[in-house]
Formats: C-alpha cells, structure tokens, sequence
C-alpha cells in the first residue's frame, strides 16, 4: 500500500508531462504554419527596406559624384580660356616693350595690374570651387537624414507590429492587413525619392 501511494505522484508527474507535450503540439499544428507566414512576411519586407536603402544611398553617391564631375568640368574650361587670355595678352606686352621701349614702363604697369586682376578671377573661380563642393554636400546631407528618417519610421512600425504578434493582441486577419499597408507605405517612400538636386 505505501509503495502505491509512493509511485503515484510520478504517475501524475508524467502525465502532466504528457499533458504538456500533447498541448505544445497542437499549438504547433494551429499555429505553425501561421507564424512561418507571418516571419516569410516580415523577412520580406526587412529584404525590401534593406535593399531600397541600399539603392538610394548608390543613387546619391552617384549624383553627388556627376554634379562634382560637372562642376570641375565648368571650372576647368574656364581657367583654360582665363590661361589662353593671359598668354596672349602677355606675348602682346612682350611685343610692345621689344617695339617701344619708350612705353615699356607703361605696358609693364598695365601687365600687373592685368596679372592683379588674373589673379583675382582666379580667387573667384577657387572661391565657387569651394562654395559649390559646400552647397553639394549640405544637400547631400539633407538628402542622407531624410532617408534616415523615413528608414526609422518605417522600422518602428514593422517593430510595432513585430511586437502587437509576440504579445498575441493582433489577430491573423488585422496582422495580415497591417503588413499590407506596412508594404504599401514603403513602396510609397521608395517612389518618393529625391530627384537629382541641382547646383544652384
């Protein structure tokens, strides 16, 4: 009779164990297959977001890098016909002093302050150089925080929803609904990215 008594709360133990098991399966069949959908449906989205981001970012780069090659390429052409000018009108002051030597004080006068006045187009073509690289990258940089913004507003929705399925509050139809307009919402800021800022 004691030996009986001493076994049955190892009988109810195992049972309860059993119990256990068989309502973890059955959870496992109902809903298995629904969180798998639901985790395929977040991964996707993730991928998505990740991959936009990534692409906007290229994109960016890109027309920061043609609008510096553009600039250069604007500065360039016109320190060449500033460098052309200067070589003639020096070979002409040359050839004023060999021809009149009488005037040669004059012309030398004349060539520094064209060599002041050189020097100071200069200055100006380094100083819109400067402002330019400036105003592209402010651009760029507002450009980079508003894809952060828009990065962290949809990544704090798709933790909300992350979070309303672990909690258990939000139901197949309501979850499914959400991922949707989650979707959308992004396709919608993907679309709406900045056109090619132009130089002011």
């Amino acid at each position: 009779m004691e030996k009986t008594r001493e076994e049955s709360p190892s009988v109810a133990s195992e049972s309860g164990v059993q119990e256990h098991h068989s309502l973890n399966a059955v959870r496992d069949l109902l809903f298995g297959s629904q969180s798998r959908e639901i985790n395929e449906r977040i991964n996707r989205l993730e991928q998505a977001l990740n991959s936009s981001i990534s692409e906007v970012e290229t994109r960016l780069s890109q027309q920061f890098e043609s609008l510096e090659k553009a600039l250069r390429g604007e500065l360039g052409t016109t320190r060449e016909e500033l460098g052309s000018a200067r070589q003639t009108i020096d070979a002409n002051r040359t050839e004023l002093e060999q021809r009149d030597s009488a005037n040669g004080e004059e012309v030398k006068q004349l060539g520094a302050t064209l060599n002041d006045r050189f020097s100071e187009l200069s200055a100006s073509i380094e100083r819109i150089e400067s402002e330019g690289r400036l105003l592209l990258f402010e651009r760029l940089k507002s450009l980079k925080d508003e894809i952060g913004e828009t990065t962290q507003s949809l990544t704090d929705r798709l933790e909300s929803e992350l979070s309303a399925l672990r909690d258990g509050s939000t139901s197949r139809h309501d979850l499914g609904q959400r991922l949707i307009e989650l979707g959308q919402a992004f396709s919608g800021e993907s679309k709406s990215a900045p056109a090619d800022p132009e130089v002011a």
